[in-house]
């Protein structure tokens, strides 16, 4: 029986390591997990020498991200920014100002990236703790405004690009196929970051298939915080410069034009 045990160990640290992406960004690289939230996205962590001997593992904001899409804003709700915390230090993870993130020796990067997968899990099972809500998500709009103008849509749709997996939000199938990404961020260093890992994942894509795709980014500016974010040009350059084309919520109305003139 022990010999079945060890086998087991075996085959799933094998099958681990061979599902995980490494997608290299700036000094450090975005590992892709073969683990996923209950939107069914790939959780990614980003690692980068801190300083010598030493790893920082982060989420880049992702898991704060996440939430907030799923409507709950944990800085706004001061019971669950509790339980984010708690769980966060069970695990020895730093939360701060969105971010989770945790500094290991070199040699603990296994330790390390352990507990931020195992915090990054839990965390996200908080999404069963909010409130009944009559606001929709973002995500929910844009599909029910896709399904109201009655153009076909897939959620969560896998496409391969030349070094990852992606998962893009939305895909229509078409005359010509599009790709589209929801943006609905709550800080700035949010919009910064999914804004850069959107531009990457149509570079990527791109230098896979080329212009199969047209690939789209539709901006929530529902709120005038986020309306100030997208009048930042740092923040909504990389969407720009590597989108097809991006639409923002107010004008949304141009897509179905748009679809049927492409």
């Amino acid at each position: 029986m022990r010999s079945l045990c060890e086998r087991a160990i075996s085959d799933y640290s094998a099958y681990l390591a061979a599902n995980f992406d490494i997608v290299p960004d700036g000094d450090g690289c975005r590992l892709v997990l073969p683990f996923t939230r209950q939107d069914s996205d790939y959780i990614e962590l980003m690692l980068l020498e801190d300083r010598p001997g030493e790893v920082r593992i982060t989420d880049d904001c992702g898991t704060s991200d996440y939430l907030f899409l799923n409507g709950l804003t944990l800085e706004a709700n001061s019971e669950l920014l509790a339980d984010a915390e708690a769980i966060a230090n069970r695990h020895h993870v730093k939360f701060v100002s969105s971010e989770l993130f945790v500094t290991v020796p070199a040699d603990e990067i296994a330790d390390g990236l352990h507990r931020m997968i195992a915090t990054t899990l839990e965390l996200g099972d908080l999404i069963f703790k909010r409130r009944q809500r009559a606001i929709s998500t973002f995500d929910e709009e844009v599909e029910a405004f896709f399904i109201s103008n009655e153009i076909p849509v897939t959620r969560h749709h896998y496409i391969r690009g030349k070094t990852a997996t992606h998962t893009v939000n939305f895909y229509i199938d078409g005359r010509l196929k599009w790709l589209a990404e929801t943006l609905s961020v709550h800080s700035a260093q949010s919009a910064r970051i999914r804004g850069r890992l959107i531009a990457f994942q149509w570079l990527d894509i791109r230098n896979l298939v080329g212009d199969k795709y047209t690939y789209t980014v539709i901006l929530d500016d529902r709120q005038s915080q986020m309306e100030k974010f997208w009048s930042q040009e740092e923040l909504k350059k990389p969407l720009f410069d590597y989108s097809t084309f991006v639409f923002y919520w107010s004008e949304i109305d141009r897509l179905p034009e748009q679809l049927r003139s492409t």
